[in-house]
């Protein structure tokens, strides 16, 4: 597994930098934006890529996320898979207010909604639907 720091820089650009390398529409979903975030897990995936868990601060922007899953190759972003609010909120907002979210899975071909949520679920529940969903 590679240096915390170097995960940690490698995630931060995936996570805040426009994805030149892809003409994806979904690569600004899954931008920071506003928010704070965290690392949670730096994992490796099936053919050697590195997937980040990322957990997000206050909830704030137009697309305001709760958890981002992101396969990176090295040089661009692969697939990712998004717990955000389906409605942006007015202000930021800490806590998971009620309301809908969905579990999203975005490759470049695809936008694919996995679930619906009135309830955002947990860390751990998100975390293995979104490998489920890069492995297939």
């Amino acid at each position: 597994m590679k240096c915390l720091i170097c995960a940690t820089l490698l995630a931060i650009s995936s996570v805040n930098v426009a994805f030149a390398c892809t003409n994806s529409a979904w690569h600004s979903v899954v931008l920071a934006g506003p928010q704070r975030f965290e690392i949670r897990d730096s994992l490796k995936g099936e053919d050697g890529t590195d997937i980040f868990g990322i957990r997000f601060g206050p909830m704030a922007g137009p697309y305001p996320k709760i958890y981002l899953f992101i396969e990176y190759d090295g040089s661009c972003p692969v697939q990712a898979v998004s717990l955000m609010r389906h409605d942006p909120l007015p202000a930021p907002t800490e806590g998971v207010p009620p309301g809908t979210y969905n579990l999203t899975h975005y490759t470049a071909e695809s936008e694919t909604i996995l679930q619906e949520f009135q309830l955002a679920p947990r860390y751990e529940y998100v975390k293995t639907r979104a490998l489920q969903a890069m492995s297939e």
